[in-house]
């Protein structure tokens, strides 16, 4: 199982440095998602980055625009051509997309930590009959859980076929977000290995 971190939708001071140290420590991915930050933002981001983590980053936006900043992945509702960028998207039912795509992002999984009112959306027996289809029908393409993820939550998403979680609002709102990111890090390993 792999871990995926979602930026918070604000920039903050000193983020790039805290993304490279989450990578470092064994986090898969680091989706950037800033709508509506400026440029000057993202580049900031990317100045404070280690160079050699660069491609672990995928940018919510144009493909163009996470291959000008370095990025190693782009991500849209859509999906996007690979142009050698890992693509994923985000999939709001249980539905596998025809247009290409990389790696998936689920939700809502559980009810949001960080989106007050968006509540978990599907039964369990739901989610491991679809995630066992796609497998059976030859789709290995890793699906992610996202929302409401907690490290007390990572054995039930193996559990129900999915290839890893993604967090936002457990890693942001509240304590350390190094520490968070540690702790959903170490639940994933403790679930591969029991």
């Amino acid at each position: 199982m792999k871990v995926i971190v979602v930026s918070p939708p604000e920039p903050r001071a000193g983020e790039g440095t805290l993304a490279g140290a989450m990578l470092a420590a064994g986090v898969e991915r680091y989706h950037l998602r800033k709508p509506g930050a400026p440029p000057e933002a993202l580049f900031e981001f990317f100045h404070e980055l280690p160079e050699p983590l660069r491609p672990r980053v995928t940018i919510h936006g144009p493909g163009a625009l996470a291959r000008t900043l370095g990025a190693g992945g782009g991500h849209g509702l859509e999906g996007g051509s690979s142009n050698g960028l890992r693509w994923s998207v985000s999939l709001h039912a249980l539905e596998t997309p025809t247009f290409h795509w990389d790696y998936a992002l689920l939700s809502p999984i559980y009810d949001s930590l960080s989106k007050p009112g968006r509540f978990g959306a599907f039964t369990r027996a739901a989610l491991r009959e679809w995630n066992d289809r796609r497998r059976a029908a030859g789709d290995a393409r890793p699906v992610y859980a996202l929302s409401g993820i907690t490290p007390s939550r990572v054995h039930e998403c193996r559990a129900l076929g999915f290839s890893g979680v993604a967090a936002l609002g457990y890693v942001w709102g509240a304590g350390d977000p190094l520490a968070n990111a540690l702790a959903l890090l170490s639940a994933t390993r403790d679930a591969v290995t029991t």
